[in-house]
């Protein structure tokens, strides 16, 4: 969780047209200041998960998921099979800036999870900031954050 507080307090310093726009965005949301917020006011910052989205996919919490076996028959993946009982990593941080799922890959654009989910293909995208597998949260996938 640390780690990516700082990357998002690092992608705020360094982009500072994203640091405006959401800083507007809060300020619409919270018109009292956020002495009177409430958590249906900061749901609607939707921008806000758009940022966390695009800073997890930039730098995720595991840049390597844990390892994992191979089921008994062996795993085919593309044109490689992997023989069964086989210990293998996802190299997360790697997937998540692969050219062949992401437009522009190694560019910082909340709004790939946003206004520009279908032009830039977020939605057929790995993205695995938490890994999959018997790791995650309640044995359920996190996948790609609502729009």
């Amino acid at each position: 969780m640390s780690t990516t507080l700082c990357e998002c307090l690092y992608h705020l310093a360094k982009y500072p047209a994203e640091q405006d726009k959401l800083h507007v965005l809060v300020d619409a949301a919270f018109p009292d200041g956020t002495d009177s917020w409430t958590f249906e006011q900061a749901r609607s910052v939707t921008y806000l998960d758009h940022f966390i989205a695009e800073t997890l996919r930039i730098k995720p919490a595991l840049m390597l998921a844990g390892p994992r076996e191979t089921p008994p028959e062996g795993l085919q993946i593309d044109e490689v099979h992997i023989p069964g009982n086989v210990n293998v990593l996802v190299p997360t941080a790697q997937l998540h800036r692969d050219p062949r799922y992401w437009s522009l890959p190694n560019d910082f654009i909340p709004e790939r999870w946003g206004d520009r989910r279908v032009e830039m293909g977020t939605e057929q995208s790995p993205y695995l900031p938490f890994i999959l597998g018997a790791y995650t949260i309640n044995h359920r996938p996190l996948l790609i954050p609502p729009s």
